[in-house]
Parts: structure tokens; sequence; C-alpha cells
């Protein structure tokens, strides 16, 4: 397949915990960090300076529930209980497109089951460490 060009369908996005796609995910929010570190000084002229600080990136998910899937839902549950550390990657998985990996710690996952509708997860993952930038 041919590198995506143009607008990106979100649809075409997945998250890859420990080599498997995280199943039934619906929504996806990747943050990339950099904390200013304020060096502000009289010599400033009133105007605030700052340097690059720390880095951070995180990645959480909603998603259906379906306890028989060990790569949905569960696979946060059992990264929490296990204090897991995971090898995480954000990507189409068509080659030639942009991936971002590094490792990560799940930070926290919930579910919700309202009456007479399909039960939905929440998941977040920290990262530890580099995040890296390849191609598929």
């Amino acid at each position: 397949m041919a590198t995506t060009t143009g607008p990106l369908n979100a649809s075409i996005l997945l998250i890859y915990l420990g080599g498997n796609v995280v199943a039934h995910t619906t929504d996806i929010t990747f943050k990339l960090d950099n904390a200013m570190v304020d060096v502000t000084t009289r010599n400033s002229n009133g105007w605030k300076e700052t340097l690059a600080g720390i880095r951070t990136w995180s990645l959480a998910v909603t998603g259906v529930v379906a306890f028989d899937d060990t790569t949905g839902w569960m696979a946060f549950v059992q990264g929490v209980v296990n204090r897991s550390l995971f090898t995480v990657k954000f990507s189409t998985g068509i080659t030639g497109d942009f991936y971002f990996s590094g490792n990560g710690h799940i930070s926290a996952t919930g579910a919700t089951a309202k009456m007479e509708t399909g039960a939905t997860f929440t998941g977040t993952v920290e990262g530890t460490g580099p995040l890296t930038i390849g191609t598929n």
C-alpha cells in the first residue's frame, strides 16, 4: 500500500500494546508535551522567557467493553493490576506512514455501563522514556 496522503480519516489510526492492536477502540487521544522552564530575569524587559524542559507523552482511549477479548479493555485492566510496562505504538499500520512508539504504563482505566447501551471503557497510557518517530 502507498503512504497515506491528504487529510487523514481517523478511523485508520490504531494503538498497539505489546504488539497487539487494542480492540474495540472508538476514540484515541495522543498527547505530546514540552514543559516550559521559566528563565525570566530583570533583563527580560518585561517579557517572559523560557527554556524547553521535560518532555512527556501519553495516549488515552475510549472503547467498547468485550470481556472475551484480552486485547481490549482487559489488557488495560491487567496492565494496572500487574504494573506492566508495554511497548506502545500509535500508527495507521500502513507501509510508509509515520508511527510513534515508546514504553509506557497503564496509568488509569475504568468502565461505564449505562442501562440499555453498550458498556464502554477508558484507558490511559503514560509514556516512560523517549518517544520514537519512525516509518512503517
